[in-house]
């Protein structure tokens, strides 16, 4: 969906664009969290714009996103590993 709309271009040029728009949307989320935390529609809206901006940032990256968050899961699992051999 990314590449079809660069086509038109409705991307930017560099990595800034996407990031910028990443924290906008989280501000959005904050938002109305602060206003209508129980409006689920307003808020799943909002994390669906988030996760776009992540992903056409990652694109800008040159980061595949499930590469990205595979690698993150699993210094999770081995971080949780680590503290249940502690216990």
């Amino acid at each position: 969906m990314q590449k079809i709309l660069a086509e038109y271009n409705f991307d930017w040029p560099t990595y800034t664009g996407p990031l910028e728009k990443t924290k906008e949307e989280i501000n959005e989320i904050e938002t109305v969290l602060e206003k209508a935390p129980h409006d689920r529609e307003s808020l799943k809206k909002e994390v669906g714009d988030l996760l776009f901006s992540v992903l056409n940032l990652s694109r800008k990256l040159d980061i595949h996103p499930s590469e990205a968050l595979l690698s993150t899961l699993e210094s999770i699992f081995s971080r949780l590993e680590s503290m249940e051999r502690m216990l």
